[in-house]
């Protein structure tokens, strides 16, 4: 079994089998994840393939053959509960491995599982019934799976086609017949990828089998994955980056992870720099906020055993990223080992998945643009002088994926041009689930339409933020992550708890800007006015736009999508129904 402690050198020597630590370097390419799953459990039973490293209770493992004879069980176990090939079978568990054993029992009786994100804590049982019910509606699940002991069999027993409540006996416990390998070609899907937007938005990505591995094939080239790789993470496994650097990834390149709760690491984010330093991590995945809240929540108790020179590629994705981030993160952890260099960007989406990635031994490139070029003339036009602004570099393409910058008419822009980013791969995803409307309306000629904006430049790709939260001032382009990142620097506005979005100002005759925010303590009047004018402030000198309304709202007000992003529509909404019944300006 691999000593996690042991140095990259170390574990290559002792591993001498590093050549095929996966079907694919035998030739022997997979039709499914359970094909390279079966493989691993007959070629390397004893590798310990996932870790699970918890905050409140014991660390737990997973050896290649234990992970197969335990998902076999639960096979057996759904099947036994009713669930059978080609049934959508939603699994709402709060432990990663957990998830991850009927992810991969589902797949094992041809089921199609979809993972929901579980009720948090703090989550009003009736709001979480309500969302549910609007996923479950949506996916057609015939079951859920849900911790034993949960409290929600009256609630889902009224859900709309919902046939039965599963509830998962504790870890270890599930005792089931062996689930005999289902046919590859029988269902197409592997499982539903439901997006990160608010819940009514939300929409099921197929995804297909075919697709899942030719994606990964293609990760595998643009990453330089390698056999001496340990993947740490603490992303939800119902987020798209999350399933796949942290199971995808691992059942089809043998690289062994390590999972950890968000809740857990939202509580400790030392949790996972002391994990990378522990077990000599090499490959880690987040957004740009966990950057931001880890450097935030760092105690000095929690830094004498912190060593990151194992980490080669610290990879900032998922949402817009940027350059301040990036360089105080280098310079807080630099003295921990950490290489500025090894802080990568990516661009993808769950539609496609990886789409471009920055590449190793290098720094992001920063490219300073003027900011009255980008917001009147839709031009990112190089300008290193002062009242610049700066946008980071998602990198270059992963192979077979291909990419267009189309203006609003759907023709091709040339270089430094933003318009709406178009994709084309072979590994594009299937369709939405149940919604062929928006299928047809999510592609151009065979082009995937991201809803992203961006531009190219010198073979690079440069994001620069969504269509839809676009906001035009007085003639500007005005992105609302740029006020809230502006928002999130202030004094006293807790991090991350602040959104931006337009109104309509009846005075103005056109939309204004509306940020609201949450206060990292309570305030005083005279403080919040204070706090107030500073943010007014530094948005006018940065942006160069009056904001038209602030507004300081209760801890918990601000809605987030399940993956953690600012649900700024659901969020507008909100702001509009407080202001409803004011008589005056709000």
């Amino acid at each position: 079994m691999m000593n996690p402690r042991q140095t990259a050198a170390e574990r290559s020597q002792l591993d001498d089998r590093s050549a095929s630590r996966n079907c694919w370097a035998t030739g022997r390419r997979p039709a499914t994840l359970v094909q390279a799953a079966n493989w691993l459990a007959e070629e390397r039973p004893d590798f310990e393939l996932f870790s699970f490293v918890r905050l409140d209770s014991d660390d737990s493992a997973l050896t290649c053959a234990a992970m197969w004879e335990r998902s076999n069980r639960v096979a057996g176990w759904l099947q036994a509960k009713g669930v059978g090939a080609g049934r959508i079978v939603a699994i709402s568990l709060s432990e990663n491995e957990d998830i991850l054993l009927v992810f991969m029992g589902a797949l094992l009786v041809g089921a199609v599982p979809a993972i929901f994100p579980h009720l948090p804590a703090k989550v009003d049982p009736d709001v979480y019934r309500q969302r549910m019910e609007s996923l479950l509606d949506s996916s057609g699940a015939s079951h859920i799976v849900v911790p034993a002991g949960f409290e929600m069999d009256d609630r889902a027993g009224r859900m709309p086609g919902l046939d039965r409540v599963i509830e998962l006996p504790p870890a270890g416990t599930v005792a089931g017949p062996t689930a005999a390998l289902p046919p590859t070609t029988d269902n197409p899907v592997a499982a539903l990828q439901y997006s990160s937007g608010t819940t009514g938005r939300q929409k099921g990505i197929e995804l297909a089998h075919q697709s899942i591995l030719d994606h990964h094939e293609s990760l595998y080239q643009a990453i330089d994955l390698r056999p001496d790789d340990r993947v740490v993470s603490w992303l939800p496994l119902h987020h798209d980056m999350g399933l796949i650097c942290s199971v995808v990834v691992p059942v089809l390149s043998g690289v062994p992870a390590t999972m950890m709760s968000t809740s857990d690491w939202v509580r400790s984010p030392a949790l996972l720099l002391k994990v990378i330093s522990r077990q000599r991590a090499t490959l880690c995945w987040m957004p740009n906020f966990a950057f931001n809240h880890t450097m935030r929540s760092l105690r000095k108790g929690d830094a004498g055993d912190i060593d990151l020179r194992s980490i080669r590629r610290w990879y900032n994705a998922s949402e817009p990223v940027r350059a301040s981030t990036i360089r105080a993160f280098a310079e807080r952890f630099e003295p921990f080992g950490l290489d500025p260099a090894v802080l990568g960007v990516g661009y993808g989406l769950a539609e496609i998945g990886a789409v471009s990635v920055t590449k190793e031994g290098a720094p992001a490139r920063v490219d300073h643009i003027d900011r009255k070029q980008f917001q009147e003339a839709g031009r990112a036009t190089s300008s290193p002088g002062q009242g610049n602004m700066t946008v980071v570099s998602c990198g270059r393409l992963v192979p077979q994926v291909q990419l267009q910058i189309r203006d609003e008419h759907g023709s091709q822009l040339p270089e430094r041009a933003i318009g709406q980013i178009h994709l084309q791969s072979p590994f594009m995803f299937r369709g939405y689930y149940r919604r062929p409307d928006l299928t047809a309306q999510a592609f151009d000629g065979g082009w995937l339409r991201t809803g992203d904006l961006g531009y190219l430049a010198d073979g690079e790709l440069f994001v620069t933020g969504r269509i839809k939260d676009l906001m035009i001032i007085a003639g500007k382009n005005i992105y609302p992550e740029d006020v809230e990142a502006i928002a999130n620097e202030v004094p006293g506005v807790y991090p991350g708890r602040a959104a931006a979005f337009s109104a309509f100002d009846e005075a103005l005759g056109s939309d204004g800007i509306i940020v609201v925010y949450e206060a990292r303590s309570p305030v005083s009047d005279e403080d919040r006015f204070a706090l107030e004018r500073e943010l007014r402030r530094q948005v006018l000198q940065e942006l160069d736009v009056t904001l038209q309304q602030v507004e300081l709202v209760p801890r918990g007000w601000v809605e987030k999508a399940s993956s953690g992003k600012i649900a700024r529509s659901a969020n507008q909404q909100k702001y509009q129904q407080l202001t409803a019944g004011r008589s005056g300006p709000p």
